[in-house]
């Protein structure tokens, strides 16, 4: 065999090594295929990827709506003379209790007629339909007092329970754990509370949302 024959056949064996490595370089690059749950390919690359993700959240987002309800917290408008109305999600696993816990934390977290750094101790509701909320002492320590801040920090708590829970007739505060006179000189504590006067509710809301949990 001549030089020539040598070169020529070094050149093509080098043509084939480069060719083959382009084409196993050019295949790693390109996208798996998808296999769907029947055992198919999905040949649609990105876009197919894209709609299965949006058929996914839009089931999640389903899923969500069927296991919780509106609530509405009653907080303190901007007139700062009457209850404005947010609404909320919860869920419908929890337990009645736990419901009210929730939404009774929330409030506290959200309304400005609630004194800061008030913290929700325990709820417990009666068979008559009494809920008692028991509230840590800066409920009265850091109330600013003055009867109409009074109304609304006592009547938020209670129509908030009343209007979102059925099963909640009136509400009782307590402190500490314990049972006091008078919140800050004018509304008297010793006594149970129901659903606030219409002049702080614009609404005037007469249904309840029912929540309880069978």
């Amino acid at each position: 065999m001549t030089r020539r024959h040598v070169a020529t056949a070094v050149a093509i064996a080098a043509t084939l090594i480069l060719g083959g490595a382009y084409t196993t370089f050019w295949l790693l690059k390109q996208p798996t295929p998808q296999v769907a749950g029947d055992g198919r390919i999905n040949t649609a690359g990105d876009e197919g990827s894209q709609t299965s993700r949006a058929i996914q959240d839009q089931e999640t987002a389903s899923k969500i709506s069927e296991d919780t309800v509106e609530v509405r917290l009653y907080v303190l408008g901007s007139s700062g003379t009457s209850f404005v109305v947010e609404n909320e999600q919860m869920s419908k696993t929890m337990s009645l209790q736990q419901q009210i816990r929730y939404v009774m934390e929330l409030l506290l977290s959200r309304s400005a007629a609630i004194p800061p750094e008030v913290e929700l101790r325990e709820v417990f509701l009666t068979s008559q339909g009494v809920v008692y909320v028991d509230l840590s002492e800066e409920f009265v320590q850091n109330h600013p007092g003055g009867s109409s801040a009074e109304e609304l920090s006592i009547f938020g708590l209670s129509h908030t329970l009343i209007v979102n829970f059925p099963a909640v007739k009136m509400m009782k505060i307590l402190i500490e754990g314990q049972e006091i006179q008078t919140l800050a000189g004018h509304m008297d504590l010793s006594i149970s509370y129901g659903r606030a006067p219409d002049y702080l509710d614009p609404l005037s809301d007469s249904k309840g949302i029912p929540n309880e949990t069978s």
